[in-house]
């Protein structure tokens, strides 16, 4: 289409100099194609739009705004199940309960050693606790990163059905 003295391609808002460049980047641009698929649209309507101005108001009527921008009404196919959610949750939690018995090791192991150093009386002991739970503090907020890529991951994974 025409805006101004340029070609534009109506699918991937493309400019070009000259119709002829125009006319030969809609027979080859794949967003092109994908109108043409999902709307039945020839290539003849395509290369024969031409628009009168640039931007289009409100004030040129509702219309001709919403005709640029249809809205796909998307409906959700199917809900899940309260069993299918308690079995997600169970083989989440199968799956990152070998991290969490290291995790309660961790956490054993500082509180051991913070104890012997409380009932010696040598705060020398206690500092031997400050890497392990370092170490601690480390590998949960990785397992926490981690449960939180495996969810969103698997969102995103069902959003794509």
């Amino acid at each position: 289409m025409f805006v101004g003295e340029r070609w534009v391609c109506p699918a991937c808002k493309k400019r070009f100099e000259s119709k002829n460049e125009g006319e030969k980047h809609i027979a080859t641009c794949s967003k092109v194609k994908e109108l043409r698929d999902k709307k039945g649209i020839t290539h003849s309507k395509i290369s024969k739009t031409r628009s009168k101005k640039d931007v289009f108001t409100i004030q040129d009527g509702w219309d001709k705004v919403t005709h640029l921008f249809p809205a796909i009404k998307i409906k959700a196919e199917e809900t899940v199940s309260i069993d299918e959610a308690v079995r997600y949750g169970f083989e989440t939690f199968k799956g990152i309960f070998k991290y969490v018995i290291v995790l309660i090791i961790l956490g054993v192991i500082t509180f051991l050693i913070m104890f012997a150093s409380i009932k010696s009386g040598e705060p020398a002991i206690g500092l031997l606790a400050i890497p392990v739970y370092v170490i601690l503090l480390i590998l949960n907020f990785s397992l926490m990163i981690g449960v939180y890529y495996k969810l969103w991951v698997d969102i995103l994974a069902r959003s794509r059905k």
